[in-house]
């Protein structure tokens, strides 16, 4: 039997000669395309959960309780913070007690603007810590700014610092107390880790080294303690 014989289009009205041109044209054409399905699934997918995820903190953008909470604070009593944006997460710390240290920045007119949650809990940010800073002639775009411990009364310490506009490229930060020390790379232009809690009197130091290993400057604080 000839197959393509078999499949080429008949009509009462089409001779055998139009009919085998129809069939050839019909074989010569370029077939069309695969959707690529798996692709495209895909992006949906991640659409999906950037849009779905607007106010969960893993995504890096910032919950809507947060970004009211940032501008709850503008103005102050004297017109200051004010404006307050580019506000971004900076720190997202699981903690060995089972809760979740979170810690965002904004900028404002020479300063930054900081809220934290140390308990993980988003539906009480009346136990947000808030704070907000002037920068000293020159501080602006030194690499030891904006760099804190912070504890809550009952957990760990967190150590976290944001490196965004100064005028050197911090790529690993090393922090030690009394009897320990910890490094952390800085990612994204920020850093963050858990620290034991020691006591709220001790110092800790900070150094911050470049790509190459090359220590950029040192910082000695002494701990935040921040009550639920």
């Amino acid at each position: 039997m000839n197959v393509l014989d078999q499949i080429r289009p008949r009509a009462d009205h089409l001779s055998d000669e139009h009919s085998h041109a129809m069939l050839a044209s019909v074989l010569s054409s370029p077939a069309p395309r695969r959707k690529r399905r798996g692709r495209r699934a895909a992006a949906f997918v991640l659409s999906g959960v950037v849009v779905a995820g607007g106010a969960a903190y893993g995504t890096g953008l910032v919950p809507e309780i947060v970004a009211e909470r940032f501008q709850q604070i503008r103005g102050g009593d004297d017109g200051w913070p004010d404006p307050i944006d580019g506000e971004r997460l900076i720190a997202d710390v699981p903690l060995s007690n089972g809760k979740q240290a979170r810690v965002w920045r904004a900028d404002t007119t020479g300063g930054q603007c900081e809220i934290r949650d140390m308990t993980g809990d988003r539906e009480r940010p009346e136990d947000f810590g808030v704070g907000c800073w002037r920068w000293n002639p020159g501080e602006a775009t030194d690499p030891r700014r904006g760099v804190h411990w912070q504890t809550s009364a009952d957990g760990p310490a967190v150590v976290y610092g944001d490196f965004t506009g100064v005028r050197e490229a911090v790529a690993r930060v090393e922090v030690s107390g009394d009897g320990w020390r910890r490094s952390f790379a800085v990612v994204d232009g920020a850093f963050a880790g858990e620290v034991p809690a020691g006591d709220p009197r001790d110092a800790v130091r900070f150094a911050y080294f470049d790509r190459y290993g090359a220590r950029i400057a040192r910082k000695t604080v002494t701990v935040s303690i921040e009550s639920e």
